[in-house]
């Protein structure tokens, strides 16, 4: 996932476009065996993440793209998932995995 992110960013820096379809392009299904699970658990992905808006944030600062910037600042995508993992952990009585998730959200 943060490989499709960073290429997303770096065509969209480059002046690019990305346009969507209607059209089923391919189709994936999720369980909590994959890599994208296991990445997830890990925080290794959030972590990866983190790395590659910091990288997106000063692109678009140099670039003056202020909203792009302030996004890529706070990271809000990111937080917002760490939060859903976080209380979805808290349900299943997870409580390492909440209080390590929660320290995502509040990370500055």
């Amino acid at each position: 996932m943060v490989l499709d992110l960073e290429l997303y960013s770096r065509l969209l820096m480059a002046g690019g476009e990305i346009v969507g379809s209607k059209e089923v392009g391919f189709e994936y299904r999720r369980h909590h065996q994959s890599t994208t699970a296991k990445l997830t658990s890990e925080l290794t992905r959030f972590k990866e993440e983190w790395r590659l808006y910091h990288l997106i944030g000063l692109q678009a600062k140099e670039k003056m793209w202020v909203g792009t910037y302030r996004q890529a600042k706070w990271k809000w995508m990111l937080r917002i998932h760490s939060t859903f993992c976080s209380f979805k952990s808290l349900l299943r009585l997870r409580f390492s995995d909440f209080l390590r998730y929660l320290k995502l959200v509040f990370k500055r």
